[in-house]
């Protein structure tokens, strides 16, 4: 893209003469754009590999502590079918609740760490707005809950505008009538385009991945840098408001997204198949003593 303006700029055929004083700013500009598209892609690189990283890390001991517990089973069924006496229903559950308490003791517990998701959230935001001013800082400050937001329809206010500008150009009456639903259509626009980002993360059914939020406020500011964002002549507080917005409704999905992750923890999985090896610890056994009956 640089070397497209470079290009531009030396051809003589284009009238560059009138617009050479915005050559530095082109060049800003495409510099800024370059940036975020790079950071962008990243974003979206290092995801893909903490997704898969992930997988195989959960799938590897799943796998390990399964074949731990099943080994353990199988152990437990040689060492009583080598007693001759008969074992009642009783006595077979207390064989496996001690051999399975004594299983579990040995693994590690809580290979995942359930997470505030809100507030990593609005610790991200909160260093994205960080050179917005004062007044931007202290109303952040106030917010203490960020899934508390965007839970009702989204609102333009007279402060998501600067109306001292329209009013030093004398066309006040603009806001209150184009200039107001073309702000609405950016801001309702951004809110589905946002909302459709957080929808199609949790049909991953993975992990809440600090990303997300980085993209999504990448995906606002992107969109308030160009041209026709500009011209609205919008405000800071603007720029607070829709990202709570945004960022509140997302937390509630995310969070529920890190719940449902956190039921994939190993320990919890084995909890879930323990009905499952108890039931053919203690069939084995029936039909051990089934067995032994009809053979007396």
């Amino acid at each position: 893209m640089l070397d497209l303006l470079q290009k531009y700029f030396k051809n003589k055929e284009n009238n560059v003469h009138l617009i050479e004083k915005y050559r530095e700013d082109f060049s800003r500009r495409v510099h800024s754009l370059q940036r975020e598209l790079n950071s962008s892609a990243e974003l979206k690189i290092d995801e893909a590999i903490k997704i898969q990283k992930q997988k195989r890390q959960l799938n590897n001991i799943q796998k390990t502590y399964k074949e731990t517990i099943e080994e353990k089973v199988a152990n437990l069924i040689e060492q009583v079918r080598e007693r001759k006496s008969q074992l009642g229903d009783d006595e077979i559950e207390k064989e496996f609740e001690n051999m399975w308490e004594s299983t579990m003791a040995e693994l590690p517990k809580h290979l995942l760490q359930k997470r505030n998701v809100s507030q990593e959230m609005l610790l991200e935001l909160k260093r994205d707005l960080s050179n917005r001013g004062s007044s931007i800082k202290e109303k952040l400050l106030s917010v203490k809950h960020l899934e508390e937001f965007g839970k009702d329809k989204f609102q333009i206010k007279d402060e998501h505008i600067d109306l001292k500008w329209y009013s030093l150009k004398g066309v006040k009456q603009f806001w209150n009538n184009e200039c107001h639903d073309k702000t609405a259509s950016l801001a309702f626009s951004l809110i589905r385009r946002c909302s459709k980002y957080v929808s199609e993360k949790d049909k991953i059914e993975e992990d809440y991945d600090g990303t997300y939020c980085q993209e999504l406020l990448n995906i606002i500011n992107e969109r308030l840098r160009e041209e026709d964002a500009k011209k609205l002549h919008i405000t800071h507080e603007f720029d607070l408001d829709l990202k709570l917005h945004v960022l509140g409704s997302a937390a509630r999905m995310f969070g529920e997204m890190h719940l449902r992750f956190l039921n994939t923890d190993p320990i919890l999985c084995l909890e879930r198949l323990k009905p499952h090896y108890f039931t053919t610890f203690k069939n084995i056994f029936q039909e051990k003593d089934e067995t032994q009956s009809r053979t007396k």
